[in-house]
């Protein structure tokens, strides 16, 4: 993560942005990592996951704990 942080910094020097970490296979980690995330930022406008799979497809508000 240390790695492409610094990449990150050094394309995008005018910009800002924010690396947050989070196992995502853990109800309590998204819990946290959201509440933290509002708090760190004011609020979330965009949120890039880039974590697991999926199985199926169906749309997003029909998603649960086990299905993720």
């Amino acid at each position: 993560m240390d790695d492409i942080e610094q990449r990150i910094k050094e394309r995008t020097s005018k910009s800002s942005y924010s690396i947050l970490k989070a196992d995502f296979t853990k109800l309590s980690e998204v819990e946290k990592f959201m509440e933290n995330s509002i708090k760190q930022l004011n609020g979330l406008d965009i949120l890039i996951n880039n974590a697991g799979t999926m199985i199926g497809r169906f749309p997003i508000e029909l998603m649960n704990e086990k299905n993720f």
